[in-house]
């Protein structure tokens, strides 16, 4: 009866995804227009995104690949594909945790299936990423690096990165509108995490320490993506870490909103 139970709920997470698969037209429209409204009296709009990151990693690049005393040719490219990649996971996590809090009127009053702002905010964060990724192009050129073959395992490797994202988002939303401290947490736990992550220092600097980066799920989440854009096969280690990861953030979630989503209503 108990395995009936939770193959039931579990059906429900099934159910609602298909759902939002199926009305995908709605959650492209919000996320769109969420990007653009955000932009809308610029002259050159969501471009922005893509010059303050060219500002940021310009900026951060000479001054710690002194501090570091690294090649800026090494450095530079290496800083800016982990940034980029991390500005996506940090920037959706954020979100995920007040994304039900701030969508009350689609949930009590449309009663919209929440999976369909999920999928929004992880689309409208997708847009963003795709303008930062231009930098790439930047990098290749100013630095002279010639992709190989290896850019090929990006593709997979981000959509490897998204899904585990999915999933996280999912968890995060749903304790999120619960437990309404959840966003400080997030926000801090993330600030903590971007300095024990392999970011803006070389994972090689943890010489006796690389525990910290093993058991590290974000370094494991930049690794796969950055290695293949650098012109290195993906660790198969990192991606075995982020397929296990998957399939435990699959269930969790799926188990957690097929619980909690009719209750979402009276947390409002």
């Amino acid at each position: 009866m108990y395995i009936k139970n939770a193959m039931k709920r579990k059906n429900i997470f099934i159910t609602d995804l298909v759902d939002a698969i199926n009305n995908r037209q709605i959650w492209l429209h919000l996320s769109w227009q969420d990007t653009k409204l955000k932009y809308r009296r610029s002259k050159i709009g969501q471009f922005w995104i893509t010059l303050s990151m060219i500002i940021f990693i310009s900026s951060l690049g000479l001054v710690y690949s002194k501090l570091f005393k690294a090649n800026p040719s090494e450095y530079i490219p290496y800083l800016a594909i982990s940034y980029i990649i991390w500005n996506y996971i940090s920037g959706l996590l954020n979100e995920s945790s007040n994304l039900l809090v701030n969508s009350t009127r689609y949930i009590g009053e449309i009663k919209i299936n929440p999976i369909i702002l999920i999928l929004g905010l992880l689309t409208k964060h997708i847009i963003i990423f795709s303008h930062n990724i231009l930098i790439v192009f930047l990098i290749y050129f100013f630095f002279k690096i010639t992709p190989n073959s290896y850019i090929l395992y990006s593709f997979p490797t981000f959509v490897l990165l998204t899904l585990n994202l999915f999933n996280i988002s999912v968890f995060l939303s749903i304790l999120g509108l619960r437990y309404r401290d959840m966003s400080q947490i997030v926000q801090n736990l993330i600030q903590v995490l971007f300095f024990i992550t392999p970011i803006t220092w070389f994972p090689k600097l943890l010489s006796s320490n690389k525990w910290i980066i093993d058991l590290n799920p974000m370094a494991h989440f930049i690794e796969i993506f950055r290695s293949p854009i650098l012109g290195n096969s993906p660790p198969s280690n990192s991606i075995f870490f982020c397929l296990f990861i998957l399939i435990l953030l699959f269930i969790s979630s799926s188990i957690l909103y097929s619980w909690k989503v009719k209750r979402l209503v009276y947390w409002l």
